[in-house]
């Protein structure tokens, strides 16, 4: 079925019928808007114009669009489950940070001179787990950033996990 906005400047034309000017009447339409349904008979019912769905095309735009910006409650858990994985990156980003910079700053050979260096090894490690720094030298610095790959690999598959239940538990 398709639907049309038909106006008419005489309401009682016979195209539309008795309920339609009853509806007009009891001011449920206004005085020029009256939608049509079509149907395959070709016959005519009445309908007002706040009714009017389109063309195919636009309803299914139309459609797709009140579904794109409608907020349920799989956009909240998705939401819920990205802010959870962005505090818990933060925390361990500053923790390896701090642990980074007290085992490794000053070490012979190593890359790691002063606090930034430490923040931009371990932000490197957690974004693509490497880095153009050298490895740790000590012991505790190699364990931190086993830890730290390990943290980025979980968090990536967790929040490639929650896209995937997103999208499947949709229409």
């Amino acid at each position: 079925m398709i639907l049309q906005s038909w106006s008419s400047p005489d309401l009682r034309g016979t195209w539309w019928g008795s309920s339609a000017w009853g509806r007009f009447e009891a001011g449920l339409v206004g005085p020029a808007q009256v939608t049509l349904l079509a149907t395959a008979r070709g016959s005519i019912i009445g309908r007002p114009s706040r009714w009017r769905r389109g063309t195919e095309g636009e309803v299914l735009i139309r459609d797709e669009l009140s579904r794109l910006f409608t907020v349920g409650e799989r956009h909240r858990r998705l939401l819920a489950r990205l802010l959870i994985a962005l505090g818990l990156s933060v925390v361990v980003f500053a923790v390896g940070t701090v642990l980074i910079w007290v085992f490794e700053s000053g070490q012979k050979d190593g890359d790691i001179k002063g606090f930034g260096d430490a923040a931009f090894f371990t932000a490197v490690q957690l974004l693509t787990v490497s880095s153009s720094i050298k490895n740790p030298l000590t012991s505790v610095g190699k364990i931190v950033d086993v830890g730290l790959e390990a943290w980025a690999i979980f968090v990536l598959t967790a929040v490639a996990g929650s896209f995937a239940t997103f999208f499947t538990s949709g229409d």
